[in-house]
């Protein structure tokens, strides 16, 4: 029984940490391309 439970909440740890990293992951894809548009736009014009 407490094996399981153990078990579980792993899981679910791990599944938050994952749900965090992607999260932060998106955040910083943002960003760079936020930088990517910011360093293009004075070449254009």
């Amino acid at each position: 029984m407490i094996k399981t439970i153990i078990k579980k909440d792993w899981r679910k740890e791990v599944l938050a940490d994952c749900a965090r990293i992607e999260a932060a992951m998106v955040k910083f894809n943002a960003a760079l391309e936020n930088i990517r548009t910011l360093l293009k736009m004075p070449k254009g014009s």
